[in-house]
């Protein structure tokens, strides 16, 4: 095992840090799950201490997904997958990062692959939060479905248009990605 995590963190460019923050996880879902009551404490009825923690599992382990793989697949890859991988962590440090890059590069294929890189990564959103309200609430899981889902075909079509302008300056594209400031999500105060 130690000369495993020593590959990965070697091989993949990740950190011991992601390494234990993906342990962290792993114990947080394989020993305190467990011990968690799976009926309602309050006199209401409403808090579940075993569903509310698998909802804060959930957050951690998307968010934990969207930081290790920019990461792991590296920085290369452009706006497009620091988009999609960034929505899982956070849509909104992948706005602000990215509509600053703009702001300070004017390059106009690269405000297009910034734009389509902030649209993909909204898109992950809206199926971030239909599949946490699926695990929480499945029975409001199809009303919510149908317009977030419209959301996401909506950002996807708009992503491709401006990821098509993009194109024009491949070289622009290459170096995206290097300035998301993602931070290693897996907190559990965050995530709760």
């Amino acid at each position: 095992v130690p000369e495993l995590m020593r590959l990965l963190v070697d091989d993949a460019k990740l950190g011991w840090d992601d390494v234990f923050a993906g342990l962290r996880l792993l114990l947080a879902t394989f020993i305190v799950l467990p011990l968690l009551p799976d009926r309602a404490v309050d006199p209401w009825g409403a808090v579940n201490p075993r569903s509310a923690w698998l909802l804060v599992l959930l957050i951690a382990g998307l968010s934990l997904v969207g930081y290790v793989a920019p990461r792991w697949l590296g920085a290369h890859r452009g706006a497009a997958v620091t988009g999609l991988t960034g929505g899982l962590v956070s849509s909104t440090a992948v706005t602000l990062s990215f509509a600053k890059r703009s702001q300070v590069e004017r390059d106009e294929a690269l405000a297009s692959a910034l734009a389509a890189g902030i649209l993909l990564s909204w898109c992950v959103m809206c199926g971030r939060v239909v599949v946490e309200v699926l695990v929480v609430n499945r029975a409001m899981a199809a009303d919510v479905a149908v317009p977030f889902g419209m959301m996401a075909v909506a950002a996807v079509a708009a992503a491709w248009v401006f990821y098509r302008a993009s194109r024009k300056g491949q070289a622009a594209e290459a170096t995206v990605a290097r300035d998301v400031p993602l931070k290693n999500p897996f907190s559990l105060t965050e995530a709760a």
